[in-house]
């Protein structure tokens, strides 16, 4: 018997609820947990932006599951802004190549 493998909407929902769990800022491309789970498994998944729902419920290799959990894990951890972990930005529908020496604005932190 082999153990099937989430689909798309299933890790998206995974995300989701991570990051909401995990109480992060979003600001930097996204403006919710949902999108910035899209965001990052897009990036494994090689998909655009605004690829057709249809594609949710398709299912994930192995391999690609645990690449996406370890972008998740990694948002979560370091905080660090997305695009950052993928080296993309996604700009009037075309993808650039990012670092960190592109700024991304900051939360402020309340006293």
């Amino acid at each position: 018997m082999t153990l099937q493998t989430p689909t798309i909407e299933d890790l998206l929902q995974q995300g989701c609820a991570l990051f909401d769990e995990n109480d992060l800022y979003f600001g930097h491309g996204t403006d919710n947990s949902w999108d910035e789970a899209v965001y990052l498994l897009s990036a494994v998944l090689d998909l655009p932006p605004q690829a057709d729902r249809s594609l949710l419920s398709q299912r994930v290799t192995h391999q690609q599951q645990e690449q996406i959990l370890a972008l998740y894990a990694q948002r979560i951890k370091q905080r660090v802004p997305a695009p950052y972990l993928t080296q993309q930005a996604w700009f009037c529908s075309l993808p650039f190549y990012v670092d960190q020496r592109l700024l991304f604005p900051a939360r402020q932190l309340l006293n």
